[in-house]
């Protein structure tokens, strides 16, 4: 769009090359011409953009998995989320949120063969919440 470095495009042409709106073609460019280039090419992200880090990747799934379907703790008869919270944060030294070893934990696991033989009751281990509901059983 800079007239010094040709070819010179329009902001429909600039948003059909880069896959975003004309709206944020203006942004950007209203952007850089109040506040100048640091200020511009600064990221900020929302939390809860498509982009931002998650917490939860296959490694921590796949360590939360073989800590909710291994040996329940000393005095408890069955992992509860808050349990399994603590448990991670033990394991992982940074804290997990229940809601997202919630999401984890209902996540559905692949079509296999061998997944389909099993009747759905029995698919995936039973966590129970603080106040005896069942994800499993939901």
């Amino acid at each position: 769009m800079d007239a010094n470095h040709p070819p010179v495009k329009t902001y429909k042409q600039c948003a059909s090359d880069h896959g975003i709106s004309e709206p944020t073609i203006t942004n950007v460019v209203r952007k850089f011409v109040n506040e100048g280039l640091d200020a511009t090419i600064k990221l900020k992200r929302s939390i809860n953009s498509d982009n931002a880090q998650r917490k939860v990747d296959g490694r921590v799934e796949a360590k939360l998995l073989e800590v909710a379907c291994g040996p329940v703790p000393k005095g408890h008869s069955r992992w509860t989320l808050r349990l399994l919270e603590a448990q991670m944060k033990i394991i992982l030294d940074e804290s997990i949120s229940r809601e997202a070893i919630r999401r984890t934990l209902k996540k559905p696991t692949s079509t296999s063969p061998q997944r389909l033989l099993v009747p759905p009751k029995e698919r995936r281990p039973r966590i129970h919440s603080l106040h005896g509901r069942c994800s499993g059983c939901l």
